[in-house]
């Protein structure tokens, strides 16, 4: 059985893409019949589906909805509607990237429990609208999870790893509580200690990707190889600071594989960020950030 909260956790983004719809759609009132019974409005005066409605159930986009920037008719030139209510932001970054004005990627981020966790559900709302929008990448992504998976990675993981805090969906602050964007750290403590993915989104081949890998030392004896494509280097800080989470940044165009092997120490990895150029095109980037059990007070703590 699931719960009221675990399941309005989970589906709670797709709910708010669905029933925001733009005023002028919802100024469209249904037909009342004489028996007080609402009846189906004419084609005529029916509300044209929002954006975000079109989007979220996989519908295909009206004329309106991908037009470039200005209506004309006749000599005169019209800016296209902005869309209003809470989400109205993301509604218009949507609409901007679909007609060509954007310059960034859209970006969401899922907040959820183990329904989400899988990357079912945001999986294939990632695949929707990165097929209408375009293909960002894969977004965060664990590093250092056993039994995780993600849509467009494959993950090999060696050695025993261990996961902090040990209950993730704990509502309750654990040490200094900076964990980077996923809640969760993960380090390995035996055996041959390697974590690696590899992007396997076909869409993706021959592009360039840009990687942000997060971690967190544990004292300055902390070392591990860091491999990004074909460039293998040496990873290992020179001081120590107190809820210090430190970035990497790098980037691929042949094989998009990252691979850390932990050499000595047991520093934290909180996740990889993997996302293409949007110079080249921007688009959608969805990040699961499912957690199993979670409760709104586990992001919270």
């Amino acid at each position: 059985m699931v719960s009221k909260s675990a399941l309005g956790f989970s589906i709670g983004l797709v709910a708010s893409l669905v029933a925001c719809t733009p005023s002028s759609s919802r100024s469209a009132a249904p037909v009342t019949s004489s028996a007080g019974v609402v009846a189906e409005a004419p084609q005529s005066q029916r509300p044209e589906p929002s954006l975000g409605t079109r989007a979220a159930l996989g519908g295909s986009p009206s004329a309106s909805s991908v037009a470039e920037p200005g209506l004309v008719a006749g000599s005169v030139t019209h800016a296209p509607p902005r869309h209003e209510g809470p989400l109205a932001t993301f509604h218009d970054a949507l609409r901007d990237l679909e007609a060509g004005r954007r310059k960034s990627h859209v970006r969401i981020v899922w907040l959820g429990d183990s329904h989400a966790q899988a990357d079912f559900w945001t999986g294939g709302v990632r695949t929707a609208l990165q097929t209408r929008f375009g293909n960002a990448g894969p977004g965060f992504v664990h590093l250092g999870m056993d039994h995780y998976r993600h849509n467009e990675v494959e993950f090999v993981l060696k050695g025993s790893w261990r996961m902090r805090p040990k209950q993730p969906s704990s509502i309750e602050r654990w040490d200094d509580g900076a964990f980077g964007l996923g809640g969760i750290l993960h380090a390995a403590y035996a055996g041959q200690r390697i974590a690696a993915m590899t992007v396997k989104d076909q869409a993706l081949a021959g592009k360039n990707l840009r990687w942000d890998l997060c971690y967190k030392p544990a004292t300055t004896r902390d070392r591990f190889e860091l491999t990004v494509g074909g460039a293998k280097e040496l990873v290992a800080p020179s001081d120590v600071e107190p809820r210090s989470l430190r970035h990497l940044e790098r980037e691929t165009t042949g094989e998009h594989r990252l691979e850390v092997h932990v050499k000595d120490g047991g520093p934290d990895f909180c996740g990889v960020y993997v996302v293409t150029d949007p110079s080249a095109r921007p688009g959608v980037v969805l990040d699961n950030l499912g957690i199993n059990g979670a409760r709104y007070a586990t992001a919270l703590a």
